[in-house]
């Protein structure tokens, strides 16, 4: 499949499988697909479905302290019709007893916090269509922004979720397919002033709002293959910022707006970074299963999965045994933080950069689990899925 807006369309029509898979085993099963496969053919097909249908990798936005942040995430199981019916929860950073927020037939995954801490987006998915829907913080207020067949994307990143808020908690944007190829939308979040941003016959997927609000950045295969953009937030002066033959993606914002991380499949693939601007593309790490980079709030580190200490070759590690890894934002002092006989995966950083939320899977659910910085204190939550840390909420003094 050598068009690469055919391979982009294959992905997405993936995401239907992928539900499936979400529900029996959630998104450390599709991490395990995504590792066992070669680069980066193959492979860049699954992180077209990882970053359009789930998961949660990549960015940490700057906050500031919390004493105790809530954490939503997805849990439910198949039904006796072979589809999942996940439903969106919410449990304190401490543990305790989860606190269901949504009851619904359709499935409802991948809740992404307004900045303000008040308002959950989520996605409510049906047999091939999806909608964005927004809810107040305890669950009430449920409702729909735009219906039909829609692909929510944040970016894979630890913030959570796949509808991705502006710094002002004004507007949502995400990625549509209502003109039958994917383009880049935005949303007033009250559901009106709908805008298509980008405009082109290619894919165009993963927005995320800069820091300052006035950029917003995306992944395009519009030149040839998948790129990393940039465009104004009302969709003008976009721009290919990597401009590379190999494959870029998993792209985030520092939390000053300054840097811009991401994955690429250049010179044997790992984890690099760039000025905003696209200059200065540097290197951080050089093994081809570092992935889903994340910055902490203060940008002084990064969170990223590995299978680099692995003894078994990468092209033969059928199932996946992702890691967790932390190293300094320069690359240097690379430290593992995880070493268990099941994966780890999809690592994010609490708002005030104490503690690293993980998914470990297991033979049975998935579990959500929490660990201090350095590593230690490793403990389960809870079984779920696609966790999202709640960002500080506004003062009631």
């Amino acid at each position: 499949m050598s068009d690469p807006v055919a391979r982009l369309n294959a992905a997405l029509e993936g995401r239907y499988r992928v539900e499936r898979e979400l529900g029996e085993g959630g998104m450390a099963t599709v991490y395990r697909r995504f590792i066992s496969m070669k680069r980066p053919t193959a492979r860049l097909l699954v992180v077209l479905i990882l970053l359009v249908c789930g998961g949660d990798v990549g960015r940490g936005a700057a906050q500031a302290r919390q004493a105790m942040p809530q954490i939503a995430f997805w849990n439910g199981t198949v039904e006796a019709a072979g589809l999942p019916n996940p439903d969106i929860y919410v449990i304190s950073a401490d543990g305790g007893e989860p606190k269901r927020l949504t009851d619904d037939p359709a499935s409802d995954v991948f809740p992404s916090w307004s900045p303000d801490g008040q308002q959950i987006a989520f996605m409510r998915s049906r047999l091939r269509s999806s909608e964005i829907y927004v809810m107040d913080a305890d669950g009430g207020n449920q409702r729909s922004l735009i219906g039909g067949r829609v692909e929510l994307t944040n970016n894979l990143t630890p913030k959570g979720g796949y509808a991705s808020w502006s710094p002002d908690g004004a507007r949502i944007v995400f990625t549509s397919r209502e003109s039958g190829n994917p383009e880049i939308h935005v949303i007033d979040v009250d559901g009106n002033n709908e805008r298509n941003l980008t405009d082109n016959p290619a894919g165009d997927i993963l927005p995320e709002w800069s820091p300052d609000g006035m950029r917003i950045l995306f992944g395009s295969n519009r030149d040839g293959n998948f790129e990393i953009y940039v465009m104004d937030a009302d969709g003008g002066n976009q721009n290919n910022l990597t401009r590379n033959a190999a494959s870029d993606s998993f792209s985030s914002w520092s939390p000053d707006g300054s840097r811009i991380l991401f994955g690429s499949d250049r010179d044997g693939g790992g984890i690099y970074v760039m000025e905003a601007d696209g200059s200065n593309q540097t290197r951080l790490t050089d093994h081809p299963t570092d992935l889903f980079a994340s910055w902490s709030p203060d940008g002084g580190r990064i969170v990223f999965v590995s299978e680099r200490d692995l003894t078994t070759p990468v092209a033969f590690s059928e199932l996946g045994h992702g890691e967790v890894y932390v190293m300094n934002a320069d690359g240097s002092n690379i430290a593992r933080l995880t070493d268990n006989s099941d994966p780890d995966v999809f690592p994010s950083w609490s708002p005030d950069g104490q503690q690293i939320l993980f998914m470990r899977s297991t033979q049975g659910p998935t579990g959500i689990y929490v660990m201090d910085a350095d590593g230690m204190n490793q403990r389960r939550l809870t079984g779920g899925d696609g966790p999202a840390w709640s960002p500080v909420p506004p003062s009631r003094n």
